[in-house]
């Protein structure tokens, strides 16, 4: 079985623990407030990428059905969207540019919103996962999407939203 994946994944996890107390150490002081809000957010993404890593681990050793390999995900994403819904609330999308004078510059999707970031997780888990047999394409795909995102949360970081986008750069 292909399992080795999931000692880069658990490094990776151990990583992450380390850098939330990086993170969280300047209000560690007994005078300080504790942002609990982010700490929960911080939480929520690792045990979501927990969850995908399992899933990758039990593919890799199981070998698990299509069906299987749509829910897990689905559930997996269930802690990132709750934590999203408690503390922001938000399901507005801004809309392109290119169609902002036909469909307006924004929508508010409602629930719909978290159906759609739920599929998101399933899409980008099996996605992933799929091209883990042909050699080389994982790594590139990842890397490619990696370097997409640090360079516009670095370009973002300017912005009104910039610890949002740390949260990002983090994990």
């Amino acid at each position: 079985a292909e399992s080795q994946g999931v000692i880069a994944a658990g490094i990776f996890l151990v990583l992450m623990f380390i850098m939330i107390a990086v993170v969280f150490a300047e209000h560690l002081h007994p005078e300080g407030v504790f942002p609990n809000h982010k700490f929960v957010e911080y939480l929520a993404a690792l045990l979501s990428i927990c969850c995908m890593v399992l899933l990758g681990f039990a593919d890799d050793v199981l070998d698990l059905r299509w069906s299987v390999k749509l829910l897990l995900p689905l559930f997996a994403s269930l802690p990132l969207l709750l934590v999203y819904f408690a503390n922001y609330h938000s399901t507005t999308i801004i809309l392109p540019k290119p169609v902002r004078p036909y469909l307006g510059q924004q929508w508010n999707l409602g629930i719909l919103y978290y159906v759609y970031m739920s599929m998101v997780a399933v899409f980008c888990t099996n996605a992933i996962n799929i091209l883990a047999g042909v050699n080389g394409l994982e790594v590139g795909q990842s890397i490619v999407i990696a370097c997409s995102i640090l360079v516009f949360n670095l370009i973002e970081l300017q912005g009104a939203n910039s610890e949002e986008h740390l949260f990002s750069l983090y994990f």
